[in-house]
């Protein structure tokens, strides 16, 4: 009996005292709100089972339930949206965060498919990863001379594209052109000569490969996609469309590395440890996504916002002939055409074709505007919901390029209010990687084309210019489409 009632009070002053140790704790802040674990699992099976289920659009229902933070909690991990670029811009840019919130979480993916993260874009950020997206931009050259080369390589391109959508003899238009296909071809050839530094022999079998790389990578990129080869890896083991999903990536990654790498790129490299063979294939891989995947989808959604709004496409060509005319297009001359950008960026804002940027994680605990994102984290940046938020655009679903220009018709800078609500290549450490190379190649494609041709409806049926009908990737694509193309008088 002593010695039961010994083991009860030693029982009860241990509560008390780890009672007592916890409430004297420094108190922590709340996680950002969300939906309970058990609705978070079954929105999950949702997502996973159903065809016409939209991470993008779930998680835009989310923002609008729980606010501009919210967190989706799973067994084994703890995934954080951020939902407004203010918090965006704090966690990944001020001196108090941007250092801690600059990895990447672990995942499949990164294991896996992305040589354990030995490359640029799904590295932790550290002092190779700093060295190796240096070397990148450096290589791009897109300043000094390089801008000329840069100018030639895809002025080359971009004549060929002309050349192809020009009719025979006197007529000047041509119906049912695939102006999707016509652009995939070209800037994978860019691309191509961009890493080779020749034309490509065979076009077709390269664009072949690139574009099947471009649909698997998407396809294996998705959140929940990832997220259930990071839970359960065995999966891609068994038969089954997720093992032909698994199969068909892998076969599609080394086609295309049998078509851009070569032993002797990899042997120019022995001198740097920091460059392994994994290494420069990860690299290898990071450039054609980011030199293809972002351009492409801009283009593609620019080019079909075009045919059903042509008002805004006369009002390009206006300030064309109004700004260089007959002239060949620079990239200098981007600074002179300011409804022309307005129109570039409003296309990113309302195609948003990339819902989500790549997440990040942080290596503590992080407390921003008052709550505590626990250490090791996976944090998306929701640029769907940021684009068409009714808080911070005035009528979002309208296509609308003058929000972007001020009462004198400038481009607004990029500390207005409405530019920094608007983050279409990331912010920070992590930004976009290709985003010069994109900008530069899109306004050259954009400008060039208009210069010499006007694009209308034709007979085919055109994909809705809304993107949450375009598909479910990580990126969006409203696929293959067609149109008039009419050769323009010179100005």
């Amino acid at each position: 009996m002593s010695i039961i009632l010994v083991s009860v009070v030693i029982l009860f002053l241990t509560f008390v005292i780890l009672y007592w140790l916890k409430s004297n704790e420094t108190e922590q802040l709340p996680l950002p709100p969300g939906p309970s674990r058990w609705e978070c699992l079954k929105l999950f099976k949702y997502l996973l089972r159903s065809e016409d289920a939209k991470m993008h659009v779930v998680m835009d229902d989310l923002y609008k339930q729980y606010g501009e933070i919210v967190t989706f909690k799973l067994p084994g991990t703890c995934m954080v949206f951020l939902n407004s670029a203010q918090t965006i811009r704090k966690l990944f840019t001020s001196v108090a965060y941007r250092d801690v919130t600059a990895d990447r979480p672990p995942s499949f993916f990164k294991t896996n498919l992305s040589q354990k993260g030995s490359d640029i874009i799904l590295r932790d950020y550290d002092a190779v990863q700093m060295k190796l997206r240096k070397m990148v931009h450096t290589t791009v050259k897109l300043y000094g001379e390089g801008i000329q080369v840069f100018e030639e390589m895809v002025g080359s391109e971009i004549r060929l594209l002309e050349k192809s959508m020009t009719a025979d003899g006197d007529d000047t238009t041509v119906k049912s052109f695939d102006i999707d296909a016509a652009l995939t071809t070209s800037l994978i050839r860019i691309i191509y000569i961009f890493l080779i530094n020749e034309t490509p022999e065979d076009t077709e079998k390269v664009v072949e490969a690139v574009d099947r790389f471009d649909k698997a990578l998407i396809k294996m990129f998705q959140i929940e996609v990832n997220l259930m080869f990071t839970l359960f890896p065995w999966l891609r083991f068994i038969p089954g469309p997720i093992k032909t999903s698994y199969d068909y990536f892998i076969s599609s990654l080394y086609a295309m590395r049998s078509i851009f790498l070569n032993p002797e790129m990899i042997k120019t490299q022995e001198h740097d440890k920091d460059m392994t063979e994994e290494t420069v294939q990860g690299i290898l891989g990071n450039i054609i996504t980011a030199g293809f995947v972002t351009t492409k989808g801009t283009l593609s959604g620019f080019f079909l916002l075009m045919l059903y709004h042509p008002d805004v496409q006369k009002r390009i060509q206006d300030e064309i002939d109004d700004k260089i005319g007959d002239m060949e297009i620079t990239i200098h001359d981007r600074q002179h055409m300011h409804y022309t950008n307005a129109a570039i960026l409003e296309t990113l804002r309302f195609i948003r074709h990339v819902p989500y940027g790549v997440p990040h994680c942080n290596r503590m605990d992080v407390d921003i505007d008052g709550y505590r994102i626990p250490a090791n984290s996976t944090i998306f940046t929701n640029y769907w919901s940021m684009a068409y938020s009714e808080k911070h655009w005035e009528n979002p679903e309208q296509f609308n390029p003058d929000r972007f220009l001020d009462e004198h018709g400038k481009i607004l800078p990029l500390d207005h209010p409405t530019r920094q609500q608007f983050i279409p290549f990331g912010v920070g450490r992590r930004s976009c990687l290709g985003e010069s190379f994109s900008k530069s190649r899109i306004f050259l494609y954009v400008t060039s084309l208009l210069q010499k041709f006007t694009f209308t409806k034709g007979d085919d049926p055109l994909p809705s210019m809304y993107s949450e009908t375009w598909g479910n990737e990580s990126t969006l694509l409203p696929g293959s489409f067609k149109c008039t193309v009419t050769k323009r008088l010179s100005p």
